[in-house]
């Protein structure tokens, strides 16, 4: 398994002196339950014209196994992959900026000044509420948002607060 420096390249997404916090172990689960919801969905939708291929012809069970072998190892994949993607995906609350951090395949590097954010978001969905997690939104002027997923609703309240202070020291409304 590779280690942490070598899934972010170096420096490239972990610049020196910061220290990225990550979302807590139990986003994993909420992770691998959002994309189970997700390939169910997407599973219907491959699932029905199939069924109406195999009534039509009778001798379609190749449809069944191409389907078998594509989906199911898409699903172990990511599976597997939201471990990794955790030890990926971070924030940092630097002196003068925020940044976030994220991806597996595409990944990104965000940074926020305090002085440009215009907005800041907290919300919860259903299933987050459940595993106990939040998601901070900041709206900036530059860039539409950065978004701090899957955090403690406390270290949400937290951030939220800070940024809060931050824009009242500047001078800035949120």
């Amino acid at each position: 398994m590779p280690t942490d420096q070598e899934l972010l390249q170096g420096e490239l997404f972990a610049p020196r002196g910061t220290d990225f916090v990550r979302c807590p172990a139990r986003a994993v689960p909420y992770w691998r339950i959002n994309m189970i919801i997700g390939n169910c969905w997407l599973g219907a939708f491959i699932a029905v014209p199939t069924w109406l291929i195999a009534i039509l012809w009778q001798d379609s069970t190749w449809w069944w196994m191409a389907l078998s072998a594509v989906v199911v190892p898409l699903g172990v994949w990511r599976w597997f992959r939201e471990k990794t993607e955790w030890r990926i995906t971070g924030y940092y609350l630097g002196p003068e900026q925020l940044w976030v951090r994220g991806g597996l395949g595409d990944r990104s590097l965000s940074v926020a000044a305090y002085g440009r954010i215009q907005n800041c978001d907290v919300s919860s969905t259903f299933w987050s509420r459940k595993f106990n997690l939040a998601t901070v939104r900041v709206n900036t002027g530059a860039r539409s948002y950065l978004s701090i997923q899957s955090i403690d609703p406390d270290e949400a309240a937290r951030i939220r607060d800070l940024l809060a202070d931050v824009a009242l020291k500047k001078g800035v409304q949120l």
